[in-house]
């Protein structure tokens, strides 16, 4: 998400910056489209080039611009139609999640009643319980965000719209040609190793110049929210504070935190190339498959009565033993069970689910808006623009009010709004698709060029003297996954 938000402020820019550009729904729809095809070639890895070939392109041939912008108009929509959302199923796993959570705490308070225990249930087991669930509350913003920004359908789909794009510029018989990287396309390991995994981390990663930045901290909040939820949840659990279950929280905790040192570290020993991206890729993948057997040991551990140790309730000797049975020890249990425990666990779960990805949204807005196009002028995530239009309207709301800093320190009050979207006034703050209609087509073509567009795919622009008798190119579409 960071790389596309970088792409999308740039053109941006470039497009603002163009002579005799459009303005308005045409300039957002460009922006939009150049950013979602540049990160299309970042797949392998060329989109420096990418960017370079098609400002020069739109510089050089300002003639022929309009035309040049519909060719990138239409390969965007083709892209935006070929990614595809789960949001539905993930919601439904989300919410099984969430819910199981909210049972076990519920469940164990109805059957054990009053005296915090029964035959087969004990609060302050179940209370641990919850509280190893709570680490993997990470899975919550990853899981949904990957479910909002969706991938390709297909292994051959980017590709051939690729393909398709160059034949629509070569047909449009610019004077200064644009040539881009296709021969990139049927490198399928290039693509594996760059970009075309999107879990796997390539060094099309953007570059910090400082380790305070959204891509590098918040990874690290997400998991730090989820660790601090489960040990807060096990110190309360009497006896009160840091007993053996901690260091088993912690030990997971850790060993996620050096996996992610550990991608670092090998980004800066051996930065990817073509000589040694095979072997990064396996050590990757091997300390990966480490990792994961490593914390599912720790949580198996857990149930198989380690912790159950007299010493686990005692803090080491330090405190007497403290059963659930124990009428003191039960009314605690019970009372932080209707109390402390929900409040802990889900208080986590909403900054897991709403303020951590609320705050990506903001911070790569862009970047959400390519990514969630569709080729029939709506979004795959409207709910979320329109709570994203309510924050920004409270944010400008809020900017308008008086400054209230003291001792002839506040600048000029503020009198004007913060605009919606950076655009001429007037204009809708809602998400502008890439799509527009037949007659919109025809419109910014011109009398220069004509489209054909068959099956909802991107296809061929050609002038109008060549326009006769040209076959549209068309490709199958594979069912083999994307890589």
């Amino acid at each position: 998400m960071s790389g596309c938000q970088r792409f999308a402020e740039d053109w941006r820019v470039e497009c603002k910056d163009l002579p005799g550009n459009h303005s308005g729904i045409d300039e957002d729809r460009d922006w939009k489209a150049l950013a979602l095809l540049t990160d299309a070639y970042g797949e392998w890895s060329e989109d420096g080039q990418v960017i370079q070939v098609l400002r020069q392109g739109l510089y050089d041939n300002p003639q022929h611009r309009k035309n040049l912008t519909s060719a990138i108009r239409q390969t965007g929509r083709a892209l935006a139609a070929d990614r595809s959302t789960k949001l539905l199923p993930i919601f439904v796993a989300l919410a099984f999640f969430i819910g199981a959570i909210g049972i076990a705490i519920f469940r164990t308070a109805s059957v054990a009643g009053a005296s915090a225990s029964s035959d087969t249930v004990f609060v302050n087991v179940e209370a641990h319980g919850i509280a190893f669930s709570a680490l993997y509350f990470w899975i919550i913003p990853a899981v949904f965000l990957g479910s909002i920004v969706g991938v390709s359908q297909t292994e051959a789909a980017i590709p051939r719209i690729l393909r398709r794009f160059q034949v629509d510029v070569e047909r449009l018989n610019l004077p200064n040609k644009v040539i881009l990287p296709n021969q990139c396309l049927e490198d399928k390991e290039k693509r594996i190793f760059h970009g075309g995994i999107y879990s796997w981390r390539s060094r099309r990663c953007t570059p910090s110049n400082t380790y305070l930045t959204y891509q590098n901290v918040i990874p690290y909040l997400v998991m730090i929210i989820g660790t601090a939820a489960s040990m807060f949840v096990s110190a309360l659990v009497p006896p009160d504070g840091w007993d053996c279950r901690h260091n088993g929280e912690i030990l997971i905790s850790i060993a996620w935190l050096l996996s992610a040192l550990a991608d670092d570290l090998l980004n800066h020993v051996w930065p990817l190339n073509e000589k040694n991206q095979k072997r990064v890729f396996w050590i990757t993948g091997v300390k990966d498959l480490l990792v994961t057997i490593a914390t599912m040991g720790g949580i198996i551990v857990t149930l198989v009565g380690v912790f159950n140790r007299c010493s686990c309730y005692t803090l080491w000797g330090k405190t007497g033993l403290a059963l659930p049975e124990m009428p003191d020890i039960a009314e605690t249990l019970f009372y932080r069970l209707n109390t402390a425990y929900p409040a802990i666990t889900f208080t986590s779960i909403g900054m897991e689910l709403i303020v951590i990805p609320l705050a990506i949204c903001i911070r790569y807005s862009d970047a959400l808006r390519t990514f969630v196009q569709r080729d029939d002028k709506k979004s795959n995530a409207a709910w979320l623009w329109a709570l994203m239009k309510r924050y920004r309207a409270s944010r400008a709301k809020f900017r308008t009010l008086p400054s209230r800093i003291p001792f002839g320190l506040s600048k000029a009050r503020r009198t004007g709004t913060l605009m919606v979207e950076e655009g001429p006034p007037g204009e809708s703050d809602e998400m502008q698709p890439l799509t527009h209609g037949a007659g919109d087509i025809a419109t910014e073509v011109g009398s220069a060029a004509g489209v054909s567009v068959g099956d909802g795919q991107s296809e061929p622009i050609v002038s109008s003297s060549q326009s006769r008798g040209a076959d549209s190119p068309s490709g199958s579409r594979s069912n083999v996954p994307p890589g």
